[in-house]
């Protein structure tokens, strides 16, 4: 039994904090299910596009100093890659931002909880109660981000993460018993 609850909550945490499950195995070292494609539509997927879109555009910041030209225009490009105008390109890192402080704040009350549990067993209903505010967090930034951007590029962003950037996402359960929170991971996407 004890296996079973470190398996639960190592996918609570993990749902929590990112990306555990690389390759088909879990933080805990198990095996996890075949990996398959979410579904169009999945926010999850649009939440890894996000702190993706956060990288890459802290990136694009720090090359501004040692190349402004060259770094303009690469934002140019992702933009347009994207679907999206160069000016929403950075409104959406605006957004994430708002929601990363969010999800940050989120994260330490969770480890502090978990942390915890090394001196007792975590109840399952708090650790689920995390889960269910960091999916309200990513639902509310997504309605933000929707409505702080043009529509043209909301469709132009929406096609592109439902499109070729889903294609690099995989989704796999813990411990390879299929559940509807299966873990959603991102390799590097096909630029």
């Amino acid at each position: 039994m004890k296996s079973l609850l470190t398996r639960t909550i190592q996918f609570s945490v993990c749902s929590l904090v990112g990306v555990c499950i690389i390759g088909g195995a879990s933080a805990s070292g198990q095996i996890s299910s075949s990996p398959s494609t979410p579904t169009p539509g999945d926010p999850e997927v649009f939440g890894l596009f996000l702190r993706y879109h956060d990288r890459l555009t802290r990136d694009i910041e720090s090359s501004r100093s040692k190349d402004p030209q060259a770094a303009r225009l690469l934002h140019h490009r992702m933009a347009a890659s994207f679907g999206v105008s160069a000016l929403d390109f950075s409104t959406i890192n605006t957004v994430y931002s708002a929601m990363k402080s969010q999800f940050d704040a989120l994260d330490a009350e969770a480890a502090l909880y978990t942390n915890q549990g090394r001196r007792r067993d975590p109840d399952f209903a708090v650790l689920q109660e995390f889960e269910t505010r960091r999916q309200k967090i990513l639902a509310d930034g997504l309605k933000k981000l929707q409505m702080s951007i043009s529509p043209a590029s909301w469709k132009g962003l929406q096609a592109y993460v439902d499109g070729e950037y889903r294609k690099g996402v995989r989704r796999s359960s813990v411990g390879g018993s299929p559940s509807a929170n299966g873990q959603v991971t991102a390799g590097p996407p096909n630029q």
